[in-house]
C-alpha cells in the first residue's frame, strides 16, 4: 500500500495522524498532536532548525495576552456572585492548543505536504460523515420507539420494545438507551430526535471539509493521468464530497450547511457550468424543503431573530449591552453563567453560558482590547493564505476555506474555544502560513 506521505520523519507522520483524527476523534487528535510536537522539537534541536512563528501565531499571542490579563484581574477583583472569573481563568489552558499553529507551519513545509495535510483531514471528516449518516438515523429511530420513563419503571412495554432493549443490552448500549429516557435527552418523534443527535462539532468539521474535499477533487485528483487507477481515484474524489455533504445535511445544522455551500461555490463554478451549479443549488433547496427535519429547522429560523424566544437576538441586543454597561473592561474568559444571563433577561435559553458570537463574546470577556485583538488575529489568519493564492498558489485555497468557514460561523456561534474546533483553526492557520512561506521561498530562489 502506498504511503500517504513520502516524508518518513516521525514528527510529520504523527502530525498527519493528528490531522486525520481532528476530523473524527478529538481525544486521539490531541494525543497525536502532543507526540508530533515532541518529535518535531527533538528533530529541530538535533538539526538546529528554528520553528516558523507565523503572523497568525503572533495574532494568537496578542489575543491570549489580553485574555490572560483581563481574566487574571477579574479573578482577583470580581465580587459578582453570578460570575465565575476564577473558574474561567483556570480554563485558559483551552486556548493553549493554538500553540499548534507554529508546529503546523513548520512541518507543512511544501505544497505537496499541504495537499497531504488536507487529504488526511478530509478522510478523517469522511469517517465522521459516515458515522453521522449511519448512526444518527438509527439512534433517532430508537429514541422514537422507546417507551417512556414511567412505562419502563412500571414494566409497561410491548414485545417489540422488550426485544429492542434486549438487543441493545447484548450490543452493550443499553446504558446509552436508558440515558436517553431518564436524562431528558430523548425526543418523542423521529424528526426531533434526529435534529437533537446532530452535534455542532460534527457540523463544523464537515462544514470545513466540504469545500476542501471539492477542491481536492477538482484541482488535484482530477489532474491525474488516465487509467484504471486514475478512474478509481476520481470515483473516490467524487464520493468523498458527496458523503461529507450528506453527513453535513443529516446533522441538520443550518449555519454550517449554508456556509459550507456558499464557500464551496467558487470551486463548483470553476469545475462545472453555471447551469449545473444552479441545478445543484435547486436540488439542495428542494431537499431542504421536502425533508421534515430540515423543513422544521428552516421554519424555526425566525425565532432566532426574536427577543421573546431568548435566543441570539436577546443575547446580542439585551444581555450584551447590559454586561458592557456593568463591566466595561470585560468579565474574563468563561466567566459568564446562565444565572447571570437570566438575571438580566429571564427568557434567555436555559443552560447557555455564552453569547453565540465570537466577536460579541470577545468584547464582553475582554473589552475593546479583546475585540481588537480578535479582529487583528482573524485578519492575519485570512491575509496569509489569500496572499499566497493571489501569488499563484491554488493550494492555499484549502486553509483559506477552512478559516473563512469557521470565522463566518463564529459570527453567530462561539466556536473559538471549543476544544474540537480549536484544532481546525490551528491546522488551517498553520497550513496557510506554510503556503505563504513556500511561496516567498520560491520567489527568493527565482530572484
Amino acid at each position: 500500500m502506498k504511503r500517504l506521505s513520502e516524508d518518513t520523519s516521525p514528527g510529520w507522520n504523527l502530525y498527519l495522524a493528528f490531522v486525520f483524527f481532528s476530523g473524527c476523534s478529538m481525544p486521539m487528535a490531541r494525543v497525536f498532536l502532543a507526540l508530533s510536537a515532541i518529535f518535531a522539537i527533538a528533530e529541530h534541536i538535533c538539526k538546529r532548525k528554528r520553528f516558523s512563528v507565523s503572523l497568525p501565531g503572533w495574532g494568537f499571542a496578542a489575543y491570549f495576552a489580553v485574555a490572560f490579563i483581563v481574566s487574571a484581574a477579574m479573578a482577583l477583583t470580581c465580587s459578582d456572585n453570578l460570575l465565575v472569573p476564577a473558574e474561567g481563568f483556570r480554563k485558559l489552558d483551552k486556548l493553549l492548543w493554538y500553540l499548534g499553529i507554529p508546529l503546523a507551519a513548520t512541518l507543512t513545509d511544501s505544497r505537496q505536504k499541504l495537499i497531504e495535510t488536507f487529504k488526511a483531514f478530509t478522510w478523517g471528516c469522511a469517517v465522521t460523515a459516515a458515522m453521522v449518516v449511519l448512526f444518527n438515523p438509527a439512534g433517532a429511530w430508537l429514541q422514537s420507539i422507546m417507551p417512556s420513563k414511567n412505562a419502563v419503571a412500571r414494566g409497561i412495554m410491548t414485545d417489540f420494545q422488550r426485544t429492542v432493549l434486549s438487543l441493545c443490552e447484548q450490543l452493550g448500549v443499553k446504558k446509552t438507551i436508558y440515558e436517553w429516557i431518564y436524562d431528558g435527552y430523548r425526543a418523542k418523534t423521529f424528526t426531533n430526535a434526529i435534529i437533537k443527535l446532530g452535534t455542532m462539532e460534527d457540523a463544523q468539521r464537515l462544514m470545513a471539509a466540504l469545500p476542501v474535499s471539492l477542491w481536492l477533487a477538482v484541482h488535484n485528483d482530477f489532474k491525474q493521468d488516465g487509467g484504471s487507477k486514475s478512474a478509481r481515484r476520481r470515483l473516490a474524489s467524487c464520493a468523498l464530497p458527496l458523503l461529507i455533504f450528506l453527513g453535513l445535511f443529516v446533522t441538520f445544522k443550518r449555519g454550517p450547511l449554508f456556509i459550507a455551500v456558499a464557500v464551496s461555490l467558487p470551486v463548483l463554478f470553476r469545475a462545472v457550468s453555471r447551469k449545473t451549479v444552479a441545478a445543484l443549488v435547486l436540488i439542495f433547496a428542494a431537499a431542504a424543503c421536502i425533508i421534515p427535519a430540515s423543513r422544521k429547522r428552516i421554519t424555526d429560523l425566525p425565532g432566532e431573530f426574536s427577543q421573546e424566544k431568548g435566543g441570539r437576538m436577546a443575547m446580542w441586543t439585551i444581555i450584551a449591552p447590559e454586561l458592557r454597561r456593568e463591566f466595561p473592561n470585560g468579565i474574563g474568559f468563561r466567566s459568564l453563567t446562565n444565572e447571570k444571563m437570566r438575571s438580566i433577561y429571564k427568557e434567555v435559553e436555559q443552560r447557555q453560558n455564552h453569547l453565540h458570537s465570537v466577536p460579541v463574546q470577545s468584547l464582553i470577556d475582554f473589552g475593546y482590547p479583546g475585540l481588537a485583538a480578535y479582529v487583528l488575529w482573524m485578519i492575519l489568519a485570512l491575509y496569509i493564505p489569500i496572499s499566497a493564492m493571489r501569488g499563484g498558489d491554488p493550494e492555499a485555497y484549502a486553509p483559506a476555506a477552512v478559516i473563512l468557514s469557521l470565522m463566518i460561523y463564529g459570527l453567530i456561534e462561539y466556536n473559538l474555544a471549543d476544544s474540537e474546533i480549536v484544532l481546525l483553526y490551528t491546522i488551517s492557520m498553520g497550513s496557510g502560513s506554510s503556503a505563504y512561506f513556500s511561496q516567498k521561498k520560491h520567489k527568493q530562489i527565482q530572484d
